[in-house]
Formats: structure tokens, sequence, C-alpha cells
């Protein structure tokens, strides 16, 4: 499980997080959308402590985290690679080839059968003949898939995904639904952030709608077609 509850957080004196509440639960993908500096992104990144919120409390599985951290405090643990996040940009190493860009953390974690994990998460995500190049040798589409792949074999409880179809087509969009799909029912908590209001009907159990850093409305992905909300029918209307 994954809650926040009254997250704020502020960037050079801009409120981003105006005390955000949410619940997202395991077997279950949580859909974010919202037009862009609604906050998605920076929420993503608070709720996987890359960034320490300003105030509030956080819950990854058993463990809770307060907000703001005492004084001259290092920090607490952070919830790695139970949960597990994979951003816009990435972050794969450039001079490390593709395949050893996905093992080399799984290798760390000494986690286990990941050879044939990774076998096989190449093969469902279109990357065997790309396996061995560098990343600047790659498609934006292929370090994308990448890097979800890398986030996979570490095997995580909660999987954070911020815009993970930004450079990918259809065919592999569908790959992805159906992956997240699987994932799911092994109990595997997961968010997604996304632009894509079709990817959000096949996926969401439930849909987030964020505006000016705060949760305007959340339900099943019904709100997507019959919006009660004004605002949430206008985005909708223009995409």
């Amino acid at each position: 499980m994954l809650a926040a509850d009254a997250l704020c957080k502020s960037i050079d004196g801009h409120l981003i997080l105006d005390r955000v509440n949410l619940n997202a639960n395991p077997g279950e993908i949580t859909v974010i959308i919202g037009p862009n500096g609604a906050g998605k992104s920076t929420l993503l990144r608070c709720l996987s402590l890359v960034d320490s919120p300003d105030c509030g409390h956080i819950k990854v599985g058993d463990r809770q985290y307060t907000f703001p951290l005492p004084e001259g405090s290092n920090g607490p643990e952070p919830p790695w690679p139970s949960l597990t996040v994979v951003f816009q940009g990435l972050h794969l190493w450039p001079h490390l080839t593709l395949r050893k860009n996905i093992l080399l953390p799984a290798m760390k974690r000494g986690v286990s059968d990941k050879h044939e994990a990774f076998k096989n998460a190449v093969d469902a995500f279109d990357l065997k003949h790309v396996i061995d190049r560098y990343p600047n040798q790659a498609s934006g589409g292929e370090r994308q898939r990448a890097s979800i792949v890398r986030a996979l074999l570490l095997r995580p409880s909660i999987l954070l995904l911020d815009e993970p179809t930004s450079a990918s087509d259809v065919k592999h969009i569908r790959h992805l639904v159906q992956h997240l799909r699987g994932l799911k029912e092994t109990g595997t908590t997961i968010v997604v952030v996304t632009h894509l209001l079709g990817f959000a009907r096949q996926l969401a159990d439930q849909v987030i709608f964020m505006e000016d850093g705060r949760i305007v409305v959340a339900g099943p992905p019904v709100i997507l077609d019959q919006p009660q909300n004004d605002r949430l029918a206008e985005f909708v209307s223009v995409f």
C-alpha cells in the first residue's frame, strides 16, 4: 500500500503540492492525469522519497514517514527497491549497454532468477535487437522500455511510472498495458502518470485528476466519460 496525507511541497517559494491526500492499494492501478504544471511528477518524486516533502505523512507498506524531517536529520531510510520509480529522464548510465543498465541494479540487490526474468522481459518489451547497444545508440522508445524493464527486475511491491508511454508507439503501449495488467494480478501497487486518456481508461482502477498542486477529483475510470467536475470535463474535452 502507498498513501499520502496532507503532503506539501514548495520549490523556490512556489507551492507545487498543496496538502495532497492519496491512497493506492495493492493489486490496483492508480492513474494520475492533469495539465502541465499540476504537480504530478513532483508528487511521484515525493512519494518515492527522491525529494522530501515539506510537510505531511507518507506510508509505504508498513513504513511511516513524517515531514518535515527533524533538524539535522539525514532523512529516513528510503523504501527502495520495494518501491521503484521510473522517471521521464530515465537515468540510464551512458557508458553501459542497455543489458548492463538493466541487470546491474538487480545484481547489486541480489535478485534471484534475474537472468531468466531478464530474458523474458527483454522479449516481452521487444529489446532483444538493441540489448547490447549503448543508450545513445537506441531510440527514445527503446531507452524508455529498457528503464521499465530495469525497474521490473527489482520486483518492487510498489511501482511508480512517470509518462511511461511518452516515447512509445501503439504496439509497445499495448504491450505495456498487458504487462501492467499482469503485474497488478501479483498484488503490486502501481501508480502511473500519463497524458493519454485512452491508456488511463484501459488501465485504471482509480483515476486522479490534479490541477494547481491539488487533487481535484478521484474516482473510477467512469469519471473520464461522465465527469461531474467542470475542470475535469474541460480537461477531458480537450484531450
